[in-house]
């Protein structure tokens, strides 16, 4: 197994889907590329991706609330 320096980065991505690495690397001004290595746990974690990271998670919260996906349909 590899050795990972940052594992607390990959607890972080169990709370964001496989589509929002585009959008925080493209919001964060950084390449995809970095954003999987900070992710996989081979690159530390930046403010400015963590302040995107942050804001990626409160909107999908807030959508799934919004949607009810989460919540069983009222039969």
């Amino acid at each position: 197994m590899e050795n990972v320096k940052y594992p607390e980065n990959i607890e972080l991505k169990k709370k964001i889907k496989p589509c929002d690495i585009a959008l925080i690397a493209r919001a964060s001004g950084k390449s995809e590329d970095l954003i999987r290595k900070v992710f996989q746990g081979n690159r530390k974690m930046k403010p400015a991706v963590r302040r995107v990271y942050d804001t990626v998670v409160k909107f999908n919260v807030a959508l799934e609330n919004a949607l009810m996906l989460d919540k069983k349909p009222n039969v």
